[in-house]
């Protein structure tokens, strides 16, 4: 599945194995850039090194139940989605739903449109598979991210606990229903 959008000749792809060090690279980068300044060196190490590791892509990536998404702006990636089908959470309703593990966009492209542009593709996908929900978890202290979800139809809805290193947050659950 393809589709380009008119912010930035962005073309939108499905994540394939041949894109797992792609894909490794471009979430350690995004993640780096949105949390590095305002986190813990030594727990964004810790974090790093446990969660963006290539043998954990290519796990994702052969997961039926898992997506990759990967924005590309002249054959360059500069953002991606990380889908995780039928998972649901306590404090969403219940139904079949589509978890937003990740969404991220390099720094440079922020207010872009990029992350839009995945996030509008995401939202077709949970209407095409007849998702009841979308849901995500959320730091927070992450205002900028709160509220782009809050323009697309995200609510508040619960907590869920995030491990950082060493550091464990009380993050915000929020959820889109379809």
């Amino acid at each position: 599945m393809h589709e380009n959008t008119h912010e930035l000749d962005l073309t939108i792809v499905e994540g394939r194995p041949a894109h797992a060090s792609v894909l490794r690279d471009l979430a350690e980068h995004t993640f780096r850039e949105a949390y590095a300044e305002d986190t813990d060196t030594a727990n964004m190490e810790r974090y790093v090194a446990r969660h963006f590791t290539l043998e954990q892509v290519l796990h994702d990536l052969s997961d039926a139940q898992a997506q990759y998404l990967l924005a590309m702006h002249n054959e360059e990636p500069i953002g991606y989605a990380l889908l995780r089908r039928n998972r649901t959470h306590p404090d969403t309703d219940g139904q079949p739903a589509l978890m937003l593990h990740r969404i991220y966009v390099r720094r440079h492209y922020w207010c872009k449109q990029v992350g839009a542009s995945l996030l509008q593709y995401i939202i077709q996908i949970a209407q095409k598979e007849k998702f009841a929900c979308i849901w995500l978890v959320v730091w927070d202290q992450n205002i900028r991210a709160i509220r782009f979800y809050e323009k697309y139809g995200f609510a508040h809805c619960g907590y869920e606990l995030f491990q950082f290193g060493d550091e464990i947050t009380n993050d915000w659950v929020m959820q889109k229903k379809i």
